[in-house]
């Protein structure tokens, strides 16, 4: 979401802060966001870049999949159209259409309470998703704070603005955990409230935010 997947530069929300920051302040706006990096990820780009660009403050933008362990992408247990994940795979890199036809059955069969998905296993703590988070927000504050810096200021960012959904709820885990970790995080609920409803996908084939 920090790197911008499928929308110009020009409209990352990284050069949309900037351009609001620079009609009050003399600022620049370095975006370090990585496709699919995670907590852990995270928390080695800062400890690599922050010498090298010696910023006044570190923004980090959570996403659900943060929870995951490094390198663990999105998933639902073993739902979808019943062929093997060689083939599924092969047709998800091909068909536009296919990839809409199988994500279109796994979200029906978790909201038919047939499946469950990341979200699921995020809110349950599976595997300590929750503790290795918080744990990952310890460090990425400390090693911040440590160079001199303020607090890290925290973003949850969402796909779509349903407030109580569970993207939601996944947020609002991750602010408590933020919070209790010395992050100053703004208040999601500004989002949720302010743009229930609405959906910010690219396409219906591009499910990263416009």
């Amino acid at each position: 979401l920090t790197y911008g997947w499928g929308i110009e530069k020009n409209w990352r929300y990284t050069e949309q802060l900037e351009r609001a920051l620079k009609e009050e302040y003399n600022v620049e706006v370095i975006n370090i966001g990585v496709n699919g990096d995670q907590s852990e990820d995270i928390l080695n780009k800062i400890q690599r870049f922050l010498p090298e660009l010696n910023p006044d403050l570190i923004v980090y933008a959570f996403c659900a999949n943060d929870f995951l362990p490094s390198g663990m992408g999105q998933y639902s247990r073993k739902l979808g159209l019943p062929i093997s994940e060689k083939s599924k795979n092969y047709l998800n890199k091909k068909l536009r259409s296919f990839q809409v036809l199988d994500g279109g059955l796994k979200k029906f069969l978790i909201k038919s309470g047939f499946g469950v998905d990341f979200y699921d296993d995020i809110l349950q703590n599976v595997s300590q998703y929750q503790s290795r988070f918080k744990s990952d927000m310890v460090k990425i504050n400390k090693v911040t704070t440590d160079n001199g810096l303020p607090p890290v200021i925290g973003l949850i960012t969402d796909v779509g603005a349903f407030y109580g959904s569970r993207g939601h709820r996944v947020g609002l885990i991750a602010k408590k955990l933020m919070e209790e970790a010395g992050i100053d995080v703004i208040e999601p609920d500004l989002f949720y409230k302010d743009y229930n409803g609405k959906y910010f996908s690219i396409s219906k084939f591009e499910g990263h935010p416009d």
